[in-house]
């Protein structure tokens, strides 16, 4: 009973915002102040900052932002000094607060309390049922791992709502809740406005992940208009609801291409066919590269494909290379013989990215001792969760079946599935990959989690397949 009303209350998305908010601000503290200084001093590297991680250099860019704005004024701010918006928001805490991490914890907690409710939000119109909807959203919000950047530095503080929000978006525009059987336009604009601000945070941080999504968000958009047709067809609905989220989810589409274009980073990254670049980002021999010669940079351009499409392959071709060169001294390299030469190449090896995508770590690193001790807790740390996150994945199939009819859940799983075995094909490196796939990747392991959860109800009946008025 008391679990029962104690779910009642976190359902409140306010009362939840709340609680996320002081849970990570307490963390971060903690984290900083009492854990690596005093408790693990051999994972510190100073300032609150954990061995080994990219904090150091954000701390290093943000303080000589903010001695410079302490000389010359707020003039000299810049949001993306040396293209890394950590650093520039940083600046504004060292500058206002105290020239130390510690004085960011405030904005990571503001992030990840939005975050970790419109996570639940999205949870809420998957399963139906706000509070196993809250139970499935728990592992995202108190997954250790997820302390890696919340008490810390990184991209992923931005990284992580922009993917949150643009699912979230791309779930209202979905949901039959909010447009039938009248049309409520302010949901729209709210699906809109979580999206556009998604796309901008992506794009001041991985610019390459917000365009990988906006094609598979327009290939889901395609197949659900599709859909609405067939469904006002067979049910003789209202051509004016069709019409209308038709040309919602298509104005969705243009407004994360839009968001693209603003191109605001002096972008260093690897571009099409510029071989030139990824040797001079990393200039060591190719040779190097653990692949038995292959480097990934002698492509084959495919004659069956479309040069537009095989130039995309040619992209995630050198993106893994380029990835192999920089991380040689790397412990948790995967299939590091692998480099790509032909988009034959690519798609022969999908089957075995989806595999490295969902599983990875696999269980024979899980107690492998790594060069620093931060490292080989956090494999500790990964065996715990990945033990969780495959029994959860085994509920993956319940949830679809019980909620075919819920037609939302497949783009989103088409989204999430689609984005982890890109980042699998380009990222040959299993922490690096643990970090960057965790938005996509919890949202798979969550609805795994309420499928356990649904596995004794009736099925789910979708207001989609009942007629439009």
């Amino acid at each position: 009973m008391k679990i029962s009303i104690l779910l009642d209350k976190l359902s409140r998305p306010q009362v939840l915002w709340a609680v996320i908010f002081f849970y990570t601000l307490a963390s971060g503290l903690f984290v900083q102040l009492i854990l690596l200084p005093h408790i693990v001093p051999s994972w510190h590297q100073g300032n609150g900052l954990i061995e080994g991680m990219d904090g150091r250099k954000f701390h290093r860019i943000a303080l000589e932002l903010s001695q410079a704005i302490q000389t010359k004024g707020w003039g000299a701010w810049e949001p993306l000094p040396q293209d890394q918006i950590v650093s520039g928001i940083a600046a504004i805490f060292y500058t206002l607060i105290y020239p130390a991490p510690w004085s960011v914890l405030p904005f990571n907690a503001l992030l990840n309390a939005f975050t970790g409710t419109g996570f639940y939000l999205l949870m809420g119109l998957l399963v139906g049922d706000e509070k196993k909807g809250l139970v499935a959203t728990l592992p995202f919000i108190f997954f250790p791992s997820a302390m890696l950047w919340n008490t810390q530095f990184h991209n992923e503080n931005y990284v992580v709502p922009g993917v949150v929000f643009i699912l979230l978006g791309w779930m209202i525009i979905y949901s039959p809740k909010y447009h039938l059987p009248h049309i409520r336009p302010a949901m729209g604009l709210s699906a809109l406005a979580l999206i556009a601000l998604g796309g901008l945070f992506l794009l001041v941080t991985r610019e390459e992940t917000l365009l990988a999504m906006s094609v598979l968000c327009a290939t889901g958009a395609l197949v659900m208009n599709g859909l609405w047709l067939w469904q006002k067809i067979k049910a003789a609905g209202s051509t004016r609801i069709l019409l209308y989220r038709v040309s919602l989810s298509w104005l969705a589409c243009i407004l994360m291409l839009v968001v693209q274009s603003f191109n605001v980073l002096n972008d260093s990254r690897i571009r099409p066919g510029d071989s030139v670049r990824a040797i001079e980002k990393f200039p060591e021999d190719p040779s190097k590269v653990r692949d038995s010669g292959r480097n990934g940079l002698k492509w084959q351009q495919s004659a069956w494909l479309p040069k537009f499409i095989d130039v995309q392959f040619n992209t995630l071709a050198m993106t893994r290379a380029s990835f192999l060169r920089g991380a040689q001294k790397s412990g948790s390299l995967i299939d590091e013989q692998m480099a790509f030469e032909s988009a034959h190449d690519i798609i022969v090896y999908v089957p075995r990215a989806l595999e490295i995508g969902l599983f990875s770590p696999f269980p024979h690193i899980w107690f492998e001792k790594s060069g620093e001790a931060s490292g080989s807790a956090m494999r500790l740390e990964a065996a715990a969760e990945m033990a969780f996150a495959y029994v959860c994945l085994l509920g993956l199939p319940i949830f679809a079946w019980k909620n075919r009819r819920k037609h939302g859940f497949f783009p989103m799983l088409w989204l999430c599935v689609g984005m982890l075995i890109l980042y699998a094909i380009t990222t040959p490196n299993q922490g690096a990959l643990y970090r960057f796939r965790y938005p996509f990747y919890m949202p798979l392991v969550c609805v795994g989690l309420s499928g356990w959860l649904l596995r004794g109800q009736p099925e789910h009946a979708e207001m989609d397949d009942s007629p439009v008025p």
